[in-house]
């Protein structure tokens, strides 16, 4: 029997950079124009195969909005990987990522974390330059993508790049006792939220 592995995965950034849209995309291969944004945490989960494992990602999309900023902290600790997105159109949101960054690691300090600059279809209105995220990412030791969740650009691969991340270096009996976790949801203090785990579309 294949072993199952499960991952948790966090999406994280300002609100409307794209989270949602780069999820829903990856889980069932749709883009959705329109933009309804998260409230408070959405989850989606997806098995695939990885090498001799069987990887079941469960990842968490989180609200960007500030008065959501306290759910998404709680989410922050038992999380596996991160993948931090910014809209390349929208300078501020680049500003905002040390921010994001910095708030998960103070939270876990062993979190993996991956940056990406998403809306690369775009091109005409983009202004942040490849080179400068890429600098950025470099300085802080992070794998750089740039993906559009609407052409599909970079979607699948910044999701490899973030089960790469985390099995690093690992032998098969390390990635076992490490990741062969209960099936189980993240914790989250506040009761009222809730999670859905399927949804239209959003960013």
């Amino acid at each position: 029997q294949v072993p199952q592995i499960v991952l948790k995965l966090l999406l994280l950034g300002d609100s409307s950079v794209g989270k949602t849209s780069i999820l829903v995309k990856y889980i069932n291969e749709k883009f959705d124009e329109s933009s309804i944004s998260t409230v408070g945490v959405d989850y989606m989960d997806k098995i695939i195969d990885y090498n001799k494992f069987k990887i079941k990602l469960q990842i968490w999309d989180t609200s960007g909005e500030e008065k959501f900023r306290t759910i998404t902290k709680n989410f922050y600790r038992n999380a596996d990987g991160l993948l931090v997105v910014f809209d390349l159109t929208r300078k501020e949101t680049y500003d905002h990522v040390r921010g994001w960054i910095n708030e998960a690691k103070e939270n876990n300090d062993k979190i993996k974390t991956i940056l990406i600059g998403n809306k690369l279809d775009l091109k005409d209105e983009r202004k942040v330059e490849n080179g400068v995220a890429k600098q950025f990412a470099e300085k802080n030791s992070l794998k750089y993508l740039e993906t559009s969740a609407k052409d599909g650009i970079n979607i699948s691969e910044s999701f490899k790049a973030m089960i790469d991340l985390l099995f690093d270096g690992k032998s098969e009996e390390e990635i076992l006792n490490e990741f062969k976790k209960q099936d189980s949801s993240l914790s989250v203090v506040d009761d009222s939220i809730e999670v859905k785990n399927k949804k239209k579309a959003c960013c």
